[in-house]
């Protein structure tokens, strides 16, 4: 029996655990933790906000913002005043003497991020970050996209030749759409060659009469990055299993709010 892999979960815990260290003892010299710097930048950056609306922007609990937010309020470098729509809310302000302990700590800060940019490449980090904050943003609105497919290929094409279309095109979704695998919803149609228009050549890509339409609609929200793996995931799967020209993979998303969707019923189950 095959080894599972690491959990995902538990590996990304311990790198934070470390990569957390490390900038809390990188600043250290000016009694900043990095979640206070974090806070005080954030701050810098969006000017006051609510402390609910900061606690988001940094990903933290509203309880651990607490204790972050104490400290800066009693050095001096962050104040509190009364919410101006509702006097219930508490709207963190960025101080000068928190302005000054951001330039003091930003050498430090710094350093920092380059001892992490020698371990792990600036690109990778992004590219991590990118895939994450899709999955966030799905997990924020209770699942993640349920996407519609329509494949159309040109008729006189096997079954076994459409389903592998099927199948890479939902395998690339999964991995790189962070699509749930149950979530298959496919359209295939066949179309005569008269039915199948397109250019011979379109900013510099020529095609054949074996060229793939596929037209993806699904929730809005995706990043340039996500698309850019998906076009790639399916191009090469397909070309890896049926031979066909990365060229004739035309792929179109289409993007719509949570609320265009109705899986039955008359209702519409994520608005």
């Amino acid at each position: 029996m095959d080894a599972d892999p690491p959990c995902a979960c538990s590996t990304l815990r311990r790198a934070t655990r470390a990569v957390t260290a490390a900038y809390d003892a990188a600043l250290a010299p000016v009694g900043l933790r990095i979640t206070q710097f974090s806070v005080l930048r954030t701050l810098a950056r969006l000017g006051p906000l609510p402390v609910s609306r900061l606690a988001a922007e940094i990903a933290l609990d509203r309880s651990t913002m607490g204790r972050n937010l104490d400290p800066l309020e009693r050095r001096g470098f962050v104040r509190f005043a009364v919410g101006e729509r509702d006097q219930r809310e508490r709207v963190a302000h960025l101080t000068p003497e928190g302005q000054a302990a951001i330039e003091a700590a930003l050498p430090y800060w710094r350093a920092a991020q380059q001892r992490i940019g020698g371990l792990v490449e600036g690109a990778s980090i992004t590219q991590l970050a990118e895939r994450l904050k899709s999955l966030s943003a799905a997990q924020a609105c209770g699942r993640r996209d349920m996407p519609l497919v329509r494949i159309d290929v040109l008729q006189g094409k096997s079954a076994e030749y459409r389903q592998t279309i099927s199948a890479v095109v939902h395998e690339a979704m999964v991995a790189a759409l962070l699509v749930p695998a149950e979530d298959r919803f496919q359209v295939i149609n066949e179309h005569p060659a008269e039915n199948h228009v397109f250019p011979e050549s379109y900013l510099g890509i020529t095609h054949t009469q074996d060229i793939v339409f596929l037209q993806i609609t699904l929730n809005a929200g995706r990043s340039v990055e996500l698309k850019k793996a998906f076009y790639k995931a399916v191009a090469d799967g397909l070309q890896a299993r049926l031979g066909l020209r990365r060229e004739d993979v035309f792929i179109s998303l289409v993007e719509v709010p949570k609320e265009n969707w109705s899986f039955g019923n008359g209702e519409a189950q994520y608005a």
